[in-house]
C-alpha cells in the first residue's frame, strides 16, 4: 500500500510537564525508510509550544515527511513533503557588548552579543560570547561550587539598569515567586559559549526588561560582566569603522596588526567590535602587567586625529566632565588573542561622547605592556 493523508482534526494536543509544552500523540500509516511507499502502521509523539493566539506543534520527520499540527491546538493532518512549522513572532532586545562588572578586577573580558525575545511573559535568550570563565563546561563535566541551582556559570537579567553600579538581584515577576534565573546556566567550548532560545518563566515583558542589566557570571558565581538590553530600534544605528591599520607612528618593534574596527554608537555609549590578526599574542586570558585597569592589550579612540604624527595622537579620548585619568573608562578596555586571531563580538564603552565627536579620531591597538603598536582613523558610513 501507499502512504495516504490522514485527517486527524478530533486529536487535540493536551499539556504535559511545562506550561507551553504540549504533546500529540499521531496515528497514522508512516514508514521510517520511505514514506512515499509501503507505510506500516506507527504511532508518533509530536511535542513543541503551544502559543495562546495561534496554537501550534513542532513537526517529526519521517524520512522526508513531516508531522502538522495547526489550527485550535488539534493536530489536522499528516503530508508527505518537508514542510517547517510556524516559529513564533517574538519580540525582542539586544545586548549590543559588554563591560566588566563595576567591582570585578579580574582577567576575564567577556565580549559578543546577546538578544532576548518575548512571548507573552516567557523569555527566550541566545548568546553567542567568547571570554567568559573556561572552567563553565556543561553539567555533565563539572560541579558547580554552590549545586545546580545557583548563580554559578549563570546569564541571568537584573533588576538595576546600570553596569556602572550595583546591578541589584534577579529580575522576575511577580516578586514572590521562587527565582527562576538560578537554574540557568552557560557552559564553554573552545573559549566561546553559545545558546539559542533558552527559555526562562520569569514573568516579564520586553517593556518590563527594557533597559535592563543583564549579567555574566563566573564558575564561583561572581559577577564579571554586564550588558544592557535595548530596543531594536536603540541597536539599528550605522557603524563607523577602521577600515585598515597601520604601525603606530615611530613603533620598531616586530608586532603586525590588520584588520577592521567597527563601532556603534548609541547615546554617548560606543558598542566596538573588531577583527584582526597578529597583535601581541601574549595578550591571552591572563594577568595583565599593570593590572585589568590599565592600557595593556587595549583597544581605544584617542583624542588625536592623525596616525602620522605620535605626539599629535594624544591620549585616551572621554567626555572630561565626567571622567579623568583615573577614571578613564578605556582602560577597561582589552583585547584577546585567541587561536592566532583578534575578535571582539560586542564590548561596551560609555565614553559620554556622541559619533559626531568620535568620527575622525585616532584608534590605537597596544601591546601587553600598554606600548603603543598600531593606528586607524574612525570613518563615518
Amino acid at each position: 500500500s501507499t502512504c495516504i493523508s490522514v485527517e486527524l482534526a478530533d486529536l487535540p494536543c493536551f499539556p504535559v510537564m511545562l506550561r507551553l509544552t504540549f504533546a500529540c500523540f499521531v496515528m497514522g500509516s508512516l514508514a521510517a525508510e520511505d514514506c512515499h511507499g509501503a507505510c506500516d502502521t506507527s504511532v508518533l509523539l509530536q511535542t513543541g509550544h503551544l502559543n495562546v493566539d495561534s496554537p501550534w506543534c513542532y513537526t517529526v520527520s519521517c524520512g522526508d515527511a513531516k508531522v502538522l499540527c495547526f489550527s485550535e491546538g488539534k493536530c489536522c493532518s499528516w503530508a508527505k513533503h518537508c514542510v517547517s512549522p510556524p516559529s513564533p513572532t517574538l519580540e525582542k532586545l539586544y545586548v549590543l557588548g559588554w563591560v566588566s562588572y563595576y567591582n570585578y578586577d579580574g582577567p576575564l573580558v567577556v565580549t559578543g552579543s546577546l538578544e532576548v525575545g518575548f512571548q507573552d511573559t516567557t523569555s527566550y535568550l541566545s548568546w553567542d560570547l567568547t571570554g567568559a570563565d573556561a572552567n563553565c563546561m556543561s553539567m555533565s563535566m563539572i560541579q558547580y561550587p554552590n549545586g545546580a541551582v545557583s548563580n554559578d556559570c549563570g546569564i541571568h537579567i537584573h533588576k538595576g539598569t546600570s553596569c556602572y553600579e550595583d546591578a541589584e538581584g534577579h529580575y522576575w515577576l511577580p516578586a514572590n515567586d521562587t527565582d527562576p534565573w538560578k537554574t540557568l546556566h552557560y557552559s564553554m567550548q573552545d573559549g566561546s559559549t553559545q545558546s539559542s532560545n533558552s527559555m526562562i518563566d520569569a514573568g516579564l515583558t520586553l517593556s518590563d526588561a527594557t533597559g535592563h542589566a543583564v549579567i555574566v557570571h563566573d564558575l564561583d558565581g561572581n559577577r564579571i560582566a554586564c550588558g544592557i538590553l535595548m530596543t531594536s530600534a536603540e541597536v539599528s544605528v550605522p557603524s563607523y569603522t577602521v577600515e585598515s591599520l597601520m604601525p603606530y607612528p615611530g613603533y620598531t618593534g616586530t608586532l603586525t596588526t590588520e584588520g577592521k574596527i567597527e563601532m556603534k554608537t548609541v547615546g554617548q555609549t560606543q558598542y566596538m567590535t573588531w577583527t584582526m590578526t597578529g597583535g601581541d599574542s601574549n595578550c591571552l586570558t591572563t594577568q595583565y602587567p599593570n593590572g585589568a585597569i590599565s592600557n595593556d592589550c587595549g583597544i581605544h579612540i584617542h583624542t588625536g586625529t592623525t596616525c602620522d604624527n605620535a605626539s599629535l595622537v594624544g591620549g585616551h579620548f572621554y567626555n572630561e566632565t565626567m571622567y579623568n585619568s583615573s577614571t578613564d573608562p578605556w582602560k577597561h578596555v582589552h583585547y584577546q588573542v585567541l587561536d592566532m586571531a583578534i575578535n571582539s563580538k560586542g564590548t561596551e564603552v560609555y565614553t559620554g561622547l556622541n559619533e559626531s565627536e568620535i568620527v575622525g579620531h585616532a584608534v590605537v591597538v597596544h601591546d601587553i605592556g600598554g606600548g603603543r603598536i598600531a593606528c586607524g582613523i574612525l570613518t563615518a558610513p
